[in-house]
């Protein structure tokens, strides 16, 4: 995950620049705050996709759970 903000441009510049090249952003004069906004907000999506993703297989557990589970009299 990229941690590194703006504060600490070393890293996340490189971090930045590498993740253009993979997204292949139309212009490479492209604001780079606009790039890491851009970057985080995908991060924050994928982030989302997997708690979904967790939540269900969470509750499918359950439910099999549940469903093993002896009846209680």
């Amino acid at each position: 995950l990229l941690r590194s903000g703006c504060a600490g441009h070393g890293q996340g510049l490189n971090v930045a620049f590498n993740h253009r090249k993979q997204l292949q952003f139309p212009s490479p004069n492209q604001n780079h705050h606009t790039t890491i906004k851009h970057i985080k907000k995908r991060q924050n999506e994928l982030y989302e996709d997997n708690l979904k993703q967790l939540s269900i297989q969470t509750n499918l557990r359950k439910r099999e759970k549940l469903k093993l589970a002896p009846p209680l009299i």
